[in-house]
């Protein structure tokens, strides 16, 4: 029997902060048109071949995305 092949998300991962690296660090301060806000996180959007950021606002208690 075939067994199918093992990805390895850490691989492709790291190969994405290599080849389209990040504007933003996470846990860095930016300035946005809404306000200030924190990097918490991100994706990256294969298709777009760009990443994806997860904010949250200091005055404001719930987490947005920006892209």
């Amino acid at each position: 029997m075939n067994a199918p092949k093992v990805v390895n998300n850490n691989e492709i991962y790291n190969k994405y902060l290599v080849d389209y690296p990040p504007q933003y660090i996470i846990g860095q301060q930016i300035f946005t048109k809404n306000g200030v806000a924190k990097v918490c996180g991100r994706v990256f959007k294969e298709r777009e071949k760009t990443w994806r950021y997860s904010v949250k606002y200091e005055s404001i208690n719930f987490i947005m995305d920006l892209e």
